[in-house]
């Protein structure tokens, strides 16, 4: 059989995905791969021309080789239609256009090098498509919420935990480029930021990559009216070169490198190389493939397949004995491997698995029975059942947001983390701008301080849920792990902070107070409005705490616990603002430049003995400590009271816990007489341990008659299984039994 259907639809057709077994179906696969491999070569070697060539010299010839190996294949003045001014005008925007992203693209792999040019760029519009649609839509399902999440978190892991040259400066430019009005401009806007010049190349292909999904995604359009792609694309590529050349009048050509004059073959083999298979073998294997497989198929093979490519390339490019030529190798040290790029690659990876990955709708599912009725039953795996509304990012923000403004408590937490969070990003970058440690390690004390907020915010949101089957207490827990989390960031956060400010203690630095002093007074004001804000409940848990002793005992705190904390972090804050403004005074005034590393030395001890009681009290809970206020004498009380009740004989099994900070929990089992009214013993027990605030407690009683049956249970059981023993040893013992096998029970 040539195919096979693998995928129907809901009224029962087969869809169009096929699996092809005939050899030509392998060819097709086999040359797509080996396109692509081709393809990450050739971004390689294209990145060590760029190293001495400008990026309009190098995409002129490039575009000048493609545009006669097009012209030839594809005669687009010859053949199709003939073309009307209005369709011509728009072919030349969409040639300029597609020069300018070219450009870009170019400029960007002389910024990142050739393996994060590649992973920034190679995905194909339907990827990049599906991720925006999971993201802002419910397009998808949670799968492709997921794929679209791993697509950023790649992106942020380039920008953030990438360290590509770190000998660069953040204005810095490349070495052996030459630089004229653009890239001037992007080097300015770059120092500006304070960013590496990689990272903002990094910015640059992100940003290139969504303009080139939407310029083809809108050219379609055009395509189809001019008489297809290819035509199209031969028209681009030739009005592309002719629009270059004038450019070229304004680039010094270069004459030399390394002292040694630049023969001709050093770069017209390698620009005919890399113009044929950038801009003509990649693209005709691709629109092949495309046509004669599925395109999720062809979108998922030729991007793990370039991704793979180019990570082997940049493991082995030049690492043998490197000389920087063209063919071989790159410069040495330029755009080493990093774990966040390795981190990067695993995520782009996964992102393209799945936003590659067809609908599920329809999918085929596994037979495992049938009904009463006879009718077939089918197992369905992934995503099958979830084409409902789904996640997106926008459907979860509204959501949130409309929880939050509920109650007055979610609302000013909200407010408030949303001040802090702008504030510590000011304060952070300014630090680092100024150079000093106070300042950031300040910052990153705020920043901690909105983790805190966004936990009491979440317990907020989480507390009024519903508890069910899989949860039946409840989510509350929930805050009691994340602020023993938050601790323990906390906690190591101080010691980095301390043990870089001994080191400062000793060798002081320079340290720039221009508007230092603005920008401390600035967190002090931030602060001082949070304590405004929630003065209120730092004074009402104390007042509330004294409720624990009445008859009601049903607490209604757990909210302003929450805030509590919250009070106590901007308070620890505050009093950071305060160290940062006094060590600015004086090393404006009196020049001691000692002060600094003192304050940091201040802040670090105040962060962690701040964070020592919400370390203490989360860990006692969540290994279920008996609460210390019970241990003391109410608990001894209560359980005398249990035996002064009618009927009681005795206890055991007593425990008591905290589910959550302001939830309590217990359990006892209550022995009482044969006589005595079970449902009696049981309603003052709980009456009893209410009053103590026992919002979870279960008795479990038992009278004397269950134990004597247990103890003759467990009385006659034994005897049984000895006597079973010994006759089984008697008959093994006088050969008559060549295997026993005695069950105890």
């Amino acid at each position: 059989m040539d195919r096979l259907p693998t995928h129907y639809g809901r009224q029962g057709q087969p869809r169009s995905q096929v699996i092809y077994h005939s050899p030509r179906f392998k060819g097709y696969v086999a040359s797509l791969v080996l396109s692509k491999c081709i393809l990450a070569y050739a971004y390689f070697l294209s990145y060590n021309i760029l190293n001495y060539l400008h990026v309009v010299q190098f995409l002129f010839i490039a575009r000048l080789v493609a545009s006669t190996t097009l012209v030839i294949i594809q005669k687009p003045f010859s053949s199709g239609s003939k073309l009307t001014r209005s369709q011509w005008l728009r072919v030349f925007r969409h040639a300029v256009i597609n020069s300018s992203l070219a450009l870009l693209e170019l400029f960007g792999l002389t910024l990142c090098g050739p393996l994060r040019t590649i992973l920034l760029t190679q995905h194909k519009d339907l990827v990049v498509i599906v991720g925006i649609k999971a993201l802002f839509t419910s397009a998808g399902g949670h799968s492709k919420f997921r794929g679209a999440i791993c697509f950023i978190l790649a992106v942020l892991s380039l920008l953030f935990l990438d360290f590509d040259d770190k000998g660069a400066l953040p204005t810095e430019h490349p070495e052996g480029y030459q630089h004229h009005g653009l890239s001037h401009a992007f080097y300015y806007v770059v120092s500006l930021l304070g960013l590496p010049d990689h990272k903002g190349g990094a910015l640059l292909l992100a940003l290139t990559l969504l303009l080139q999904t939407g310029f083809r995604t809108l050219s379609r359009t055009l395509a189809v009216d001019v008489g297809g792609a290819k035509r199209l694309n031969a028209l681009s590529s030739v009005i592309s070169t002719v629009l270059l050349a004038p450019l070229l009048l304004f680039v010094k050509v270069p004459s030399s490198m390394n002292g040694e004059a630049l023969q001709v073959p050093f770069f017209v083999l390698p620009l005919v190389f890399s113009g044929l298979a950038v801009f003509v073998l990649d693209y005709y294997v691709e629109s092949v493939c495309t046509l004669r497989l599925d395109s999720c198929i062809t979108a998922r093979l030729g991007s793990l397949t370039v991704f793979a490519a180019a990570l082997l390339l940049a493991f082995s490019w030049g690492t043998s004995g490197h000389t920087g030529h063209t063919w071989t190798g790159l410069t040495s040290g330029q755009h080493s491997l990093s774990g966040g790029l390795l981190f990067a690659w695993v995520m782009f990876m996964f992102a393209t698995l799945i936003l590659s990955s067809p609908d599920l709708m329809g999918t085929k599912g596994t037979l495992v029975g049938y009904s009463s009725g006879g009718d077939p039953l089918y197992n369905f795996n992934g995503d099958a059942f979830h084409t409902g509304p789904g996640y997106s990012m926008l459907s979860v923000l509204r959501s949130g947001l409309t929880q939050i403004m509920k109650e007055s408590d979610s609302r000013r937490i909200f407010y408030f983390l949303c001040i802090n969070l702008m504030f510590t990003g000011v304060e952070l970058l300014y630090g680092m701008w100024t150079n000093s440690l106070g300042l950031i390690s300040d910052g990153f004390h705020m920043l901690f301080d909105c983790s805190a907020l966004v936990m009491g915010l979440a317990a907020s949101l989480l507390a009024r849920r519903s508890a069910t089957r899989t949860f039946p207490f409840g989510y509350g827990r929930v805050e009691v792990l994340s602020g023993f989390m938050n601790g323990l960031f906390l906690v190591v956060i101080a010691f980095m902070v301390f043990s870089e400010a001994i080191t400062r203690l000793f060798d002081p630095p320079q340290v720039k107070t221009e508007r230092l002093l603005t920008v401390s007074i600035a967190g002090l004001i931030v602060n001082l409005i949070g304590i405004l804000a929630f003065r209120h409940t730092h004074s009402h848990s104390h007042g509330a705490s004294h409720s624990h002793s009445h008859s009601h005992g049903h607490s209604h705190t757990g909210a302003n616990t929450n805030l509590q904390g919250v009070f106590l972090h901007i308070l620890a804050d505050t009093l950071g603002s305060v160290g940062v403004i006094v060590s600015s005074l004086l090393i404006d005034q009196f020049g001691l430049l000692v002060a600094d590393p003192l304050c940091s030395v201040f802040i670090a001890v105040l962060i962690f003995v701040s964070v020592l009681p919400l370390l203490k009290h989360s860990s006692m809970i969540l290994v279920l400590r008996t609460p210390l206020q019970l241990e003391g004498k109410k608990l001894p009380s209560m359980l005398s009271k249990v035996l002064k009740i009618e009927g009681v004989l005795s206890y055991r099994n007593e425990h008591f816990w905290y589910h959550t900070s302001d939830v309590l929990a217990g359990s006892l089992h209550v022995q009482i007489a044969k006589d005595a009214n079970s449902q009696k013993v049981l309603s003052q027990v709980t009456s009893l341990f209410k009053e103590l605030g026992m919002q979870h407690f279960t008795v479990q009683v038992e009278k004397e008659e269950f134990f004597q049956h247990m103890s003759g249970l467990r009385a006659s059981t034994n005897y049984y299984s000895n006597a079973l023993l010994r006759s089984a040893a008697h008959q093994a013992s006088n050969g008559a039994l060549s295997l026993c096998i005695v069950k105890s029970i």
